[in-house]
């Protein structure tokens, strides 16, 4: 009976649950008027449907919307429409830091327009309030911020929350200072991401164009990127002022941090007017990471005469990353006449590059009015901060570059100090019209292929264990050397040298031909010994004399005849003819040339004594 017992109570706890209280059923409400709306929202329960059964629009008088403090509740516009037009101070929708909203049209035909007050986001936060946590389904959802928030995410000094968008049509405007989707004025976005959709996504423009103005989706008025992930979906994300088309917000100054991962879908990101990035960082500031695994992404920097962006990069010369490892990627630096060019991937003007790995996929970057196509943006020869850094492309990679005004395709921008580095494993493109430019000093190492439609001017060194295409548009170090065996056999082929020496070009001296009864000495300037401007091939020969290339040199093997073994020999004499030299020998031993000799003095003797006699 005891044991009966304690089987009844552990079967009523598993029941009602150990605070010996059922929890609620998550229920369906319908919902046809906005009284029965504000009602059903602010006092929903956990998993509450609130299921529109007919078209409503909620105003001000009406009074707001809210889902309830740490609430989670799912709102179905069931194929109908619902406008909501907030008060000064609120959130169209508002959800507060940990509370949640979901939005979804079970019939299809459902749209919801919202329009946040005064300081406050269309959906999200209001005054000075991070949002909290919002998911899209499907549906048509217009979210439009007040002054200084966001269209979806934190109001006024509000922070971005989390923000999913899994289905539907979104078109996002923030107000002015205020993300489309992310953050108030001065906040961080938070969390947001993007599986599939069609998400339209445009910051306000401020009252103070280019100081605090919103990313497109991100942060706003100097507030950084967040954590921001698309994998699917068509994402058109806009920028005002100094803010990035993707990622931080504001201007000058500072980091705007974050982590920017896109993996799929169509994604097309536009900076501010004032040198935001397309995707990255605001003008005047630099950024966390830049990850591209997939997905077609399409990236324009910003520009106007006080700044111009990068397509994808940075506004200020920091530790921010780019990593491509797969997808087709354009990425096209701003430009303006009265201020010059930002790099396609790379620092904006007056800006230096960003480390870029680029181990997959099909990229285009394009430098504009000074920018490198990878690499630092315009400098002055006053501030030449425009440097390249380290750009590494991989065996997986199709990768174009292209350049204006002399700055490099790859590397610095136009009067900017230093190269940085580049490794090519891949298939890296000089556009025609473009050049890239390798300073002395730098070199370079190329193992896939490095196409030369454009130019190259290497003052420096490529390491080339790969291939060039049309070689005859590198100047300056480029030498074909070309080698005559002179008599012998087995002479190496043609080499194209792209560097001062052999050494520099990470090469060795070409081997030795062979011929019977000769010793190689050398490859020699010139055929036959003489002048005092012959070289000899070693490893740190200044190839051409100096000269710059492209030049056409033939070096010629020197031989020497090799001596009989056993022989006695005198030093040799050079055949001026042909550059070989001659070994004269003895070849009979010591007692046969004496026997020689007494045999001639014999000889000798006898003609003389026969003269005497006649």
């Amino acid at each position: 009976m005891r044991f009966r017992m304690v089987a009844v109570t552990v079967a009523c706890a598993a029941l009602v649950g150990f605070g010996g209280v059922a929890p609620a059923a998550a229920a369906t409400v319908s919902i046809s008027t906005p009284a029965a709306l504000i009602a059903a929202m602010s006092s929903a329960a956990a998993g509450d449907v609130l299921r529109l059964d007919s078209n409503i629009t909620v105003v001000p008088s009406d009074g707001r919307l809210a889902v309830p403090a740490a609430g989670n509740l799912v709102l179905n516009l069931n194929g109908h429409e619902l406008e909501v037009t907030a008060g000064t101070g609120f959130a169209g929708i508002e959800v507060g830091q940990g509370s949640a909203l979901v939005i979804r049209d079970s019939q299809g035909g459902g749209a919801l327009t919202v329009t946040g007050g005064g300081n406050g986001a269309g959906i999200g936060g209001s005054d000075n309030q991070t949002s909290g946590m919002i998911t899209i389904e499907s549906g048509t959802v217009e979210a439009n911020g007040g002054d200084a928030a966001a269209g979806i995410g934190g109001g006024h000094w509000g922070a971005g929350g989390t923000t999913l968008i899994n289905g539907g049509t979104v078109i996002a405007a923030g107000g002015a200072d205020g993300a489309g989707i992310g953050a108030g004025v001065n906040k961080e976005a938070g969390t947001v991401t993007i599986t599939a959709g069609v998400v339209t996504a445009s910051s306000g423009a401020g009252d103070y164009p280019g100081d605090s103005d919103g990313a497109g989706i991100g942060g706003a008025g100097n507030g950084g990127s967040g954590i921001i992930t698309i994998s699917g979906g068509t994402v058109t994300a806009t920028a005002h002022g100094g803010s990035a088309g993707i990622g931080g917000g504001g201007l000058n100054g500072g980091e705007n941090g974050g982590v920017i991962t896109i993996s799929g879908g169509i994604v097309d990101a536009t900076g501010g007017e004032f040198g935001g990035a397309g995707i990255g960082a605001a003008s005047g500031r630099s950024a966390g990471p830049v990850i591209i695994e997939g997905g077609t992404v399409t990236a324009r920097g910003g520009a106007n005469d006080y700044a111009a962006g990068p397509g994808i990069g940075q506004g200020a010369t920091g530790n921010m990353t780019v990593a491509i490892s797969g997808g087709s990627v354009t990425a096209i630096g701003g430009s303006h006449v009265d201020i010059g060019g930002a790099a396609g991937i790379g620092g904006g003007s007056f800006s230096s590059g960003v480390a870029t790995s680029i181990t997959g996929g099909t990229v285009v970057a394009r430098g504009m009015g000074g920018g490198a196509g990878i690499g630092g943006g315009i400098s002055s020869t006053q501030y030449p901060v425009g440097s390249g850094a380290a750009v590494s492309v991989g065996a997986g990679a199709d990768v174009t570059v292209s350049a204006q005004a002399g700055a490099s395709a790859v590397g610095q921008g136009n009067l900017g100090a230093q190269f940085g580095s580049l490794g090519n494993a891949g298939q890296l493109t000089i556009e025609a019209g473009s050049t890239l430019r390798v300073p002395p000093g730098v070199t370079i190492a190329n193992s896939g292929t490095l196409a030369v439609s454009g130019a190259v001017v290497n003052e420096g060194a490529i390491q080339n264990t790969g291939t060039v295409t049309n070689p005859g548009n590198v100047s300056v170090h480029n030498y074909l050397l070309q080698f005559a065996p002179n008599g012998g056999s087995a002479a190496p082929g043609e080499l194209r040298v792209f560097a001062a020496t052999l050494a520099a070009a990470g090469l060795g001296t070409p081997p030795a031909p062979t011929r019977s009864n000769f010793a190689f000495q050398g490859w020699f300037s010139e055929v036959a010994p003489g002048s005092n401007a012959q070289q000899t091939l070693g490893v740190d020969t200044m190839l051409g004399n100096g000269a710059d290339g492209p030049l056409t040199q033939t070096w010629y093997a020197r031989w020497i005849v090799s001596p009989l073994e056993g022989s006695t020999t005198r030093p040799a004499e050079k055949l001026p003819a042909t550059g070989v030299s001659q070994e004269v020998g003895f070849g009979l031993p010591v007692g046969g040339a004496l026997l020689l000799m007494a045999v001639g003095a014999l000889v000798l003797a006898h003609k003389r004594k026969a003269a005497a006699g006649t």
